[in-house]
């Protein structure tokens, strides 16, 4: 409404629009505000993750893994060596698949990058190892019944996947102080761990299960290292602020005695 309330065309509603005063009420007449830019044209293609390394990588991985399955379901695949070369074949297709997050945490810039790369495969060793010997003991050894076992899986998977990457930011120096270094961390812990977990349900299926498991678990596995992203994110960020609470007041104490001092 105006402020000498006179009549005509004012801003009404959304942006672009005007409606009609006769100098009392509105009129409920309305049309669009030709002096208002409309908004810019959709330019984003839903195909455009064509054009991603990240979806060819998954892709690539995830095509030899199907294939290879179809491959060996007709012959003897029960040895160590199938089972590394599914677990590498998972573990690609997962650690392609958390390349989406590379352009936008800027991961090539952090220093010793093959370092972190490292203690990520590291990480996911540990992780694995962990997992499997505790569930492993649950169910046979405790007798704690299946639903229960199903449910405490997610937790005792989810903590060994980051247990490795809060470790080096608790005692560790340097760049593993860096956030963005343990989110790699995990995305490569969960790709470890999507990768051997995957290669036990391909090779451990049943009879004329591979081509199958091969085509289901690279997708199914590349949870891990999203979910313990996610895990790790919510468990740190809450720490890391305040770290940095306690820093800061620390800081100002400091000011304050210094400038009492003088």
């Amino acid at each position: 409404m105006p402020v000498d309330n006179s009549s005509g065309w004012y801003n009404y509603g959304t942006q672009g629009h005007q409606g009609e005063w006769d100098g009392h009420v509105w009129t409920g007449r309305t049309r669009d505000d030709s002096s208002v830019p409309g908004p810019p044209q959709w330019h984003r293609s839903p195909l455009r993750f064509l054009r991603h390394p990240w979806f060819w990588v998954f892709l690539g991985f995830w095509a030899a893994s199907t294939l290879l399955g179809f491959a060996v379901n007709s012959i003897d695949h029960s040895n160590a060596f199938w089972f590394v070369v599914f677990a590498v074949l998972v573990f690609g297709a997962c650690f392609g698949f958390t390349l989406i997050y590379w352009p936008h945490m800027q991961f090539r810039q952090l220093p010793d990058l093959g370092k972190v790369l490292l203690w990520g495969l590291v990480s996911g060793a540990v992780a694995i190892a962990l997992a499997i010997s505790l569930e492993g003991y649950l169910e046979p050894d405790l007798q704690v019944p299946f639903a229960a076992d199903l449910w405490l899986s997610g937790v005792i998977e989810e903590t060994s996947k980051i247990l490795v990457p809060i470790l080096l930011w608790i005692f560790g120096k340097g760049i593993f102080r860096d956030p963005r270094v343990g989110f790699l961390l995990v995305l490569v812990s969960g790709s470890v761990f999507g990768g051997v977990e995957g290669a036990q349900y391909i090779l451990g299926g049943g009879e004329n299960s591979a081509p199958s498991m091969a085509l289901a678990r690279p997708v199914a596995e590349l949870t891990h290292a999203v979910w313990a992203s996610i895990a790790a994110t919510s468990i740190t960020s809450p720490i890391i602020r305040m770290r940095f609470c306690a820093e800061s007041r620390m800081a100002e104490a400091y000011s304050r005695l210094a400038q009492k001092a003088r």
